[in-house]
């Protein structure tokens, strides 16, 4: 059996918080063995984000290495990384084509950069109560506080005032992964995203990026009202769920989506296509093809 050592930071504080966890199970439905943040004998090893790891340390140690990297890759530590990886010729995934782009820009045409998004699991990201059940909550927003995304999420409930909201997430009181974020998109008509952070340190480029929680919420079922990207509407074969651009579009997309009912196909059909492209097994499958090729 094939070893795969795979290291993830964020699995080793806190295993409910990261999806690394699910990249392990893929890997083993896949055939391989699994070495989770320890430094034992492997084939290869995988590297998701990496910032609290000791790269030269796994070069040394693997045959053959590769980053998986979740966020906008722009930033001091990640261009001492991309050096480090294009230096010994391995390979980078990045979780959004937008990404892949700039890095095109920002370090010439490096072949073994690939875009590899982020994906769900139906085991844990699946619908929870009957599509049809009467739901509690008329807006759900699930997602780490910011001051723009508090004051955006403040005028929304002044906007809908006989809405009943439920935010939740790192920094709102009650935090919500895996089975809990089932829950809580179960309890609502509308899944609500916001926009990702925009702080200086992500514009090196004007491309947008969009968060796991987008493939979670349409794994739950959720009806989900999102900003607008043309390159996550483009990893669907049919996109069917509304989208914003602005202040404006978004009252209206919550405004025509109140009726949930009549959006119940839409959410149905969305799941289906997940099922079939989106989740970590197909992800694994394809990472396996570069690096085994």
């Amino acid at each position: 059996m094939k070893k795969i050592a795979i290291f993830d930071h964020g699995y080793r504080v806190n295993p409910k918080s990261t999806c690394g966890g699910f990249v392990k199970e893929a890997f083993e439905r896949a055939g391989y063995q699994v070495i989770m943040n320890k430094f034992d004998k492997a084939d290869m090893a995988l590297v998701i984000r990496g910032e609290h790891e000791p790269l030269s340390r796994i070069f040394d140690l693997y045959p053959k290495v590769a980053l998986w990297y979740w966020e906008p890759p722009f930033w001091d530590w990640f261009d001492r990384t991309a050096d480090l990886f294009r230096e010994h010729n391995s390979h980078i995934f990045l979780s959004c084509q937008g990404s892949v782009r700039a890095f095109k820009e920002t370090y010439g045409n490096y072949k073994k950069v690939h875009f590899l998004p982020q994906a769900f699991n139906p085991k844990v990201h699946k619908p929870i109560y009957e599509p049809k059940i009467e739901k509690k909550y008329d807006i759900v927003y699930i997602g780490s506080a910011s001051p723009e995304r508090s004051e955006l999420l403040g005028k929304l409930q002044r906007e809908f005032p006989a809405c009943n909201f439920l935010i939740c997430g790192k920094g709102y009181g009650l935090e919500a992964y895996n089975e809990d974020f089932s829950e809580i998109v179960g309890l609502g008509k509308i899944c609500l995203e916001l926009p990702q952070n925009t702080s200086p340190n992500w514009q090196k480029t004007n491309y947008t990026t969009y968060s796991v929680r987008n493939f979670m919420y349409i794994g739950c079922g959720g009806y989900m009202i999102s900003p607008y990207n043309k390159d996550f509407m483009g990893l669907w074969k049919d996109y069917r769920l509304p989208t914003y651009k602005n202040y404006k579009e978004l009252v209206k997309a919550i405004q025509d989506s109140l009726d949930y009912w009549n959006m119940l196909k839409d959410s149905e059909l969305m799941l289906e296509q997940g099922l079939t492209y989106h989740t970590y097994d197909e992800r694994v499958k394809k990472l396996l093809e570069v690096l085994n090729d």
